[in-house]
């Protein structure tokens, strides 16, 4: 039903719920703990990208700063066992690349230490997501403003140092480290690879 909502933040809620006014309406917006740091200030505008859950006695609407985040949503409540209340709750203890690389390195540890996910549910979150979920599709949010080309870059940077041995998970977190000064593939590696030696 709805895409997105703009418009300007009217309250925001410490459990996660913030009141966006647009055109005089306030919309009732649920989101995770990664999007509620990322909100911009009381009065200000801003843009939610939303997903509509809809059933009998519900009509709730979720909101993410990126885009990326609703996607992963969507894929998590497409998992048995794993609702839209579950998914939010794994959202706010990761965000999403990283839960992203987590999935691709079937890292069950990390997984399982995220509030309200267990052993089993990490298993069947890796199990069923692992062949669906693209590393590059999730490393665009600490980039949003330089765009896909710097995304394509991170990801070969990961890319190069999981081949030299290196596990997904600390070469996802030293080229996001190193992509903060370097803008090319070949200088994220250089700094991510200086990084993991200190």
């Amino acid at each position: 039903m709805y895409a997105f909502i703009s418009g300007k933040v009217d309250h925001v809620n410490s459990d996660g719920l913030v009141v966006v006014n647009n055109n005089g309406i306030g919309y009732n917006i649920v989101v995770s703990g990664n999007t509620l740091s990322k909100l911009p200030r009381v009065g200000e505008d801003v843009k939610l990208y939303t997903y509509n859950h809809i059933k009998e006695d519900t009509f709730a609407l979720y909101g993410f700063v990126h885009f990326d985040e609703k996607r992963m949503f969507e894929k998590l409540i497409n998992i048995n066992g794993v609702g839209c209340k579950m998914a939010i709750g794994i959202l706010s203890g990761v965000d999403s690349a990283t839960l992203a690389v987590s999935i691709a390195s079937s890292d069950t540890a990390s997984l399982s230490k995220i509030k309200g996910v267990g052993k089993k549910t990490a298993e069947r979150i890796i199990l069923e997501l692992k062949e669906k979920v693209d590393i590059s599709e999730f490393t665009s949010s600490g980039v949003d403003n330089v765009g896909v080309a710097a995304s394509m870059e991170i990801n070969d940077a990961v890319t190069a140092l999981v081949s030299l041995g290196i596990g997904k998970m600390d070469a996802y977190k030293a080229v996001m480290k190193a992509s903060e000064t370097a803008t090319t593939t070949n200088a994220m590696i250089t700094l991510a690879l200086r990084g993991m030696d200190r």
